[in-house]
């Protein structure tokens, strides 16, 4: 009853080695050339071609944010205006 449990052992170390062999194997024949998670995230950072959309995106909107206060000032100044005529239209009606 020993023996085939001997045996077992034998069969299942033989595997395990097989396996270990095989994964070295893997790893020596090109595995260690893979792309890292960090490399890739480095790639992206610096290579991809949404970094200048968002380069332009950014510049778009910074732009319009510079239109945006541009109007705002000129539509208080109207505003401004506006109240100016009110008053001297009402004077005017006295």
């Amino acid at each position: 009853m020993s023996e085939p449990v001997a045996d077992w052992w034998k069969q299942t170390a033989s595997a395990l080695a097989g396996v270990a062999c095989a994964m070295l194997a893997f790893w020596l024949s090109g595995a260690n050339k893979y792309v890292t998670s960090t490399e890739t995230i480095e790639l992206i950072q610096k290579h991809s071609p949404y970094i200048e959309d968002k380069r332009f995106i950014n510049e778009s909107l910074l732009r319009m944010s510079s239109q945006m206060d541009k109007c705002v000032e000129q539509t208080s100044k109207l505003n401004d205006e506006i109240k100016t005529l009110r008053v001297e239209l009402q004077n005017a009606n006295k």
